[in-house]
Formats: C-alpha cells, sequence, structure tokens
C-alpha cells in the first residue's frame, strides 16, 4: 500500500496532478507510523522525486533527512543525508551552504572508503565553486574528480568531468585548456553515444569557440546541439544555446537577431534556477542596448544582472556588471555612480585576484593533506604485513580447521546444488511467461489490426450500397435490400467503433484532459443527441440536472453516459421512461441513468460489466447488442477514478449511479 501511494505521489509531483496541501497530506500519510530507517530511505526516494519539479521542497525534505539520519546514528546514512543536502541547496542557489554540506560529507566519504561517493563530492564542490565565481578551487575539485574516475575508469561520468573542468578553465580565461577539455568531453560523449552529455559538451565547446573567435564553428555545432536539446525536453540547453547564438550575432553586428535571442533567454530563465543563463543573457543585453545608444534601458539590465550575481555571490558577474555600470553612468555624466560602481568593480577585481591566491593555497594544504592521508596508508600497509608474518605461523593450526571446513564445503555443494536447479527450473518459468506475454501481445496486436481494417472495407460497402441505391431507383425490393444492408453494415461499423474505444482505454494511451462546464449543458448534448431513437420507440427521455459548474474530463463522462442511454433505450419496451439525473456532491458528481425496462437477474449482476456478455435482456426493436457498452463504462469510470453501482430488478427496470470525484 505504502509503494502504491509513492508512486501516485511520484506521479502528481511530475503532472502537477495535485494541490500543495493534497500533495502534502498524501506525504504525510507516507510517512506516518514507520520504523526511523524506513522514513529516512522513503525521504531519500522523496527527494529524488522533487528535484527537479519542486527544488525548494526537496531542499527541505534534506534536512529531515540529516535529522533523521543523525538520529540513527549510521555514517553512511549521513553521509548520504549531506550530500544531498548539499546537491538541493546547490540547485537553489544557496551556495554556501552546498559547500559546507558537500565538506562535511566528503570528510565522512572519505573515512568510509567511499570512492564513488568521494568522486561524486569532489565534482559537485567544482560544480558549486563554478557557480560562486571561485574558478582556483572549482579547477581544484575537478582535477581530483578526474584523477579518480581515470583510476577508477568510470566510463559513464568522465565526460561530464570534462564538461565541467572546461566550463571553469572557459570563466577563468584559461581558453587553450578550456578547448582541450571541450573537444575532450565532445568526442568522449559521442564515442559513448550519451547524447544527453553530448548536449552539454557541445554546448560548452561552442562557447570556449566563440571567445577564440572560430565564430562558424561554434554556430554549426549550436545548431546541432539545439535539435537534440528540443526532443530532450532540456530547456536549460536550449537557452545557453540561444544565449551563444546570440553572442555570435552581436559580434557579428547583426543586433537584430542578437536582441531576439537574448530576450527570448531572459524570458524563459526569469522563473527558472538558471542563474548561470538569466544573468550573463542580462549582461548581453545591457551592452547591446548600449551599443544602440538605448543607455537607459542599458542601465536597467545591467542593474539586474548585477542585483542577481550579489544574491548568488557571483563575483566574476558582479564585478563585469558594476564595471558595465559604470560605463554607462559616466557616459551619462552622472559622475558620482560612474565612480561608485567603477569602485566596486575594482573591489571584486582585487577581490578575485585574492581569492584566486587564496583557492590556490588551499588547494595546495589540499595536496599536503592528501599526502598525509597517502603516508597513513603506508604505515598500515606495514603493520598488516607485519600481521601477515603472525598469520602464517598460525597455518598449522588452521591445517585442523580445514578438514571441517571440507566437510562444510561439501554440504555447501549440495545446498548450491538444489538452489542452481531451482534457479533452473525459476528460469524456465520465467521463459515461458514471457512467452506467455508475448503471444498475449501478438493476440492484442491481431485484434487492433482486425479492427482498424474492417474500418475500410466496411466504409467501402456503404459506399456501393449508396450507388445501388441510386441505380435502383423505383424498384421498391431492391430497396428493400439495401436497406437492410445498410442496416448490416451499420450494425458492424457500431461493434468495430466499439472495439476501438475498448481498446483505447485498455491500453490507456489517453491522459485526462479536464475542463469547466455545468451540468445542465452536459445533459443537453445527450437529450439532443437521443432524442430521435427514443422517439422510434415512444420512449420519453427526461434530464434533469442542478445548475452547477464542475470541473472534469467531459469526453470521458460523455463515454459513460452516452453507453448507458443508449443502453437503456435499447432495452425499454415503447412507450417506457428513461431518466438522466445529475447532481454535484460534496466530493464528487453523481449522474443516474433510470430505466424501467427488462432490468436483470440477480445472478446476473456481476456478469454486466464483463466484455461480450450476453444476458437475459433482450434489445426489443430488433436493435444490434454486441456486449460491450457496459464493459466501456467499467473501463471508462477506471480511468476516471469513479465508481458504477447497479441496483435493479426483474421485470422493473434498472438504475445505474456514477459517481465521478472532483
Amino acid at each position: 500500500m505504502k509503494r502504491l501511494l509513492f508512486l501516485l505521489l511520484s506521479c502528481c509531483v511530475i503532472t502537477k496532478g495535485l494541490s500543495q496541501n493534497q500533495a502534502d497530506s498524501l506525504e504525510q500519510l507516507l510517512l506516518k507510523d514507520m520504523p526511523d530507517t524506513t522514513r529516512f530511505w522513503l525521504i531519500s526516494d522523496l527527494i529524488l522525486t522533487y528535484q527537479d519539479a519542486k527544488p525548494r521542497k526537496a531542499a527541505e525534505l534534506s534536512k529531515t533527512s540529516i535529522a533523521l539520519a543523525e538520529k540513527i546514528q549510521n555514517k553512511v546514512y549521513i553521509a548520504r543525508a549531506y550530500q544531498s543536502h548539499a546537491t538541493t541547496s546547490e540547485a537553489i542557489g544557496n551556495y554556501d551552504e552546498s559547500v559546507v554540506y558537500n565538506l562535511k560529507a566528503l570528510s565522512l566519504a572519505k573515512e568510509l572508503n567511499d570512492s564513488v561517493s568521494v568522486t561524486a563530492i569532489y565534482n559537485n564542490l567544482g560544480i558549486t565553486y563554478n557557480q560562486m565565481g571561485d574558478y582556483a578551487l572549482a579547477i581544484y575539485h575537478l582535477l581530483k574528480a578526474i584523477q579518480l574516475d581515470e583510476l577508477r575508469k568510470d566510463t559513464i561520468v568522465l565526460g561530464y568531468d570534462y564538461i565541467n573542468l572546461a566550463e571553469s578553465y572557459y570563466y577563468s580565461k584559461n581558453y587553450e585548456s578550456a578547448l582541450t577539455y571541450g573537444t575532450r568531453a565532445y568526442h568522449y560523449l559521442q564515442q559513448t553515444r550519451d547524447f544527453i552529455g553530448l548536449q552539454y559538451a557541445s554546448e560548452t565547446l561552442a562557447l570556449v569557440l566563440i571567445e577564440v573567435g572560430h565564430l562558424d564553428s561554434a554556430r554549426r555545432l549550436l545548431r546541432k546541439t539545439a535539435p537534440l536539446a528540443q526532443r530532450a525536453g532540456n530547456t536549460y540547453i536550449i537557452n545557453r544555446c540561444r544565449n551563444h547564438e546570440g553572442k555570435i550575432f552581436f559580434i557579428q553586428n547583426e543586433l537584430d537577431s542578437a536582441e531576439q535571442n537574448f530576450s527570448r533567454v531572459i524570458a524563459d530563465s526569469k522563473t527558472q534556477n538558471y542563474a548561470d543563463v538569466y544573468l550573463p543573457a542580462l549582461l548581453q543585453m545591457a551592452r547591446l542596448k548600449s551599443k544602440r545608444n538605448k543607455k537607459e534601458e542599458a542601465v536597467q539590465y545591467a542593474k539586474e544582472a548585477f542585483t542577481g550575481s550579489l544574491k548568488i555571490k557571483n563575483k566574476i558577474l558582479a564585478q563585469s556588471s558594476a564595471h558595465l555600470l559604470g560605463e554607462l553612468y559616466a557616459h551619462q555624466k552622472q559622475a558620482e555612480k560612474a565612480i561608485e560602481f567603477l569602485e566596486i568593480a575594482h573591489r571584486y577585481q582585487d577581490s578575485i585576484l585574492e581569492q584566486s591566491v587564496r583557492g590556490s593555497i588551499q588547494a595546495y594544504v589540499y595536496d599536503i593533506k592528501l599526502e598525509n592521508e597517502k603516508n597513513e596508508n603506508l604505515l598500515t600497509q606495514k603493520k598488516l604485513e607485519e600481521q601477515k608474518v603472525k598469520v602464517a605461523n598460525q597455518q598449522f593450526a588452521l591445517i585442523l580447521i580445514s578438514v571441517v571446513l571440507f566437510s562444510l564445503f561439501i554440504l555447501f555443494l549440495i545446498i548450491r546444488r538444489a538452489a542452481l536447479q531451482r534457479k533452473r527450473n525459476n528460469n524456465m518459468l520465467e521463459a515461458k511467461n514471457i512467452e506467455l506475454h508475448k503471444l498475449n501481445q501478438e493476440v492484442n496486436g491481431l485484434i487492433n489490426t482486425i479492427v482498424h481494417d474492417l474500418k475500410s472495407p466496411l466504409n467501402n460497402m456503404h459506399g456501393l450500397l449508396y450507388l445501388l441505391e441510386r441505380e435502383v431507383a423505383g424498384n421498391t425490393a431492391a430497396q428493400t435490400l439495401i436497406a437492410q444492408g445498410n442496416k448490416v453494415v451499420n450494425q458492424g461499423q457500431e461493434i468495430v467503433n466499439q472495439l476501438l474505444e475498448l481498446r483505447e482505454l485498455e491500453e490507456g494511451n489517453r491522459s485526462l484532459e479536464v475542463t469547466n462546464i455545468k451540468l445542465p449543458d452536459l445533459l443537453n448534448t445527450l437529450y439532443v443527441e437521443f432524442t430521435p431513437s427514443a422517439a422510434k420507440k415512444n420512449i420519453v427521455l427526461i434530464t434533469k440536472a442542478t445548475n452547477e459548474e464542475v470541473s472534469t474530463d467531459v469526453g470521458m463522462v460523455n463515454r459513460i453516459l452516452r453507453n448507458l442511454v443508449s443502453n437503456a433505450i435499447k432495452f425499454s419496451e415503447r412507450g417506457k421512461t428513461v431518466s438522466v439525473v445529475a447532481n454535484k456532491e460534496e466530493s464528487a458528481i453523481c449522474f443516474e441513468v433510470i430505466d424501467t425496462g427488462q432490468g436483470f437477474e440477480e445472478e446476473e449482476i456481476p456478469l454486466v460489466f464483463g466484455k461480450f456478455q450476453k444476458l437475459s435482456a433482450r434489445p426489443t426493436a430488433g436493435e444490434s447488442s454486441n456486449g460491450l457498452g457496459l464493459a466501456t463504462v467499467a473501463l471508462a469510470a477506471q480511468k476516471l477514478g469513479a465508481t458504477v453501482e447497479l441496483k435493479t430488478s426483474k421485470g422493473k427496470g434498472s438504475t445505474f449511479t456514477v459517481r465521478v470525484p472532483l
């Protein structure tokens, strides 16, 4: 039950199918009455679920995860919780906290000798320092990550390491190294056919190529990357590519095209956590406006870039935007403001240099620390060698133990043989299940093909009957036969359409499309559609609804009501009454379809919603009945999360009650 609730919450987070209060309630239900360990792992899964859709919610949950891990007092859990909180903090722009918890996680990961986590944390630190503009430390940590990944031959993440390092070298203005690692990342991800990573590598390499003046190569690369990102729905890369192409247009003095690109990037990135896309686009737009002599607009864009860079504590962007503001105010002859921002830019320039030196010193300190760890490992190795000597002296005693172990080994072989036999049997059963599943798929495919292929001949038959009817005009006998033929073809088309509708519902490919509609309008559509068929049998069709507006999938509700009303008319005697009633309850929409027809036997009630069921009730005017209508009702109700109840009495009629949740 908990697993089903978790899957529901995950789907609703991704599709935004619940309100915030409903999602929180479901989350509380999931976490209720659980052991701390189970709760910790469930919260970890929730963090991953929320990470992209609701990053702030993920950051809040990561704090709860830390408290639980520390309560459990398990270092593996604590390290995971610290690392998770560092990642979620970086996602919402809280870079200082991300660094603190990455370093805590790094210390524990080293203590636990978890090389995979150590590498991931070095990489995360590099990314975070990149966002903060501290490129010396970013490069140091990324080089450490690459060194460990190359030793472990971790082909999955190496390409991403190269991308991040190329970006760090680019922003630190070491374009030669940026080009080396950007090219390496691009070719590496091409070889491994990692098309997601290739988008990032292409975009980063294009950025470097622009800076070194290879504009045509950069543009070709960007125009290969953009379609990949479009297909993957990667708005981050799409906007970065637009920003870079705008920069190329700006360099080539194609200012209209450049402005169009920068405007789209600013509009698309403003509400996202894409500071490294949004702020550079603002800065580029400010320069473009300045070049067009629109100084006031340029100042506004530069101010916004400066304010944003202060929020994320990126000194490089802050220095660039402050310097541009100083130049703009100087051009407007606002000397005090010009001096103020030029002094700010100068202070940031000094701070960046100081930060770079400090980063180099810290990197050197880290190297010393790692060297000490290496010496400690050598000392440990020496102790292990001494222990090996002691073990050699104890080998004689182990000979006696070996006899016992040999006996246990024989017993193990017997048990293992039985286990292998059981595994073979399980594999055979699994293979049979797979074969049955394939056969089932083939049958379903065959049914779909037959049903679809029947539509064309039936339509052609209609056409032929129409032509024959014109040819034999005035021949009453022929006209009667043609009318009978049309009736048969119509019945065939009805069966095909119902089968197609049933297959569509069974496959569940269509998502719900919720719209607002008034209940009287909904029932009026049914009244107009079914009044002619009711009138043929002198049946009175009555619709009654409260004047309220509801939100639901109108198409799905119509499927249910159309099948119920059609059946009610079809199975009712001439002169009877069919009523359709709709009203809004506290948490559902209630529909009732009431007829005074033949009703069902009590033992038939469990069968009425099955496919191709032929029950005691029969159409009263020679209409066709294929046993699919109520099966369609059941599947459509399941799709809506609705309930269908049947109250019936043989010879007195039936009432179908459908409750669709709001």
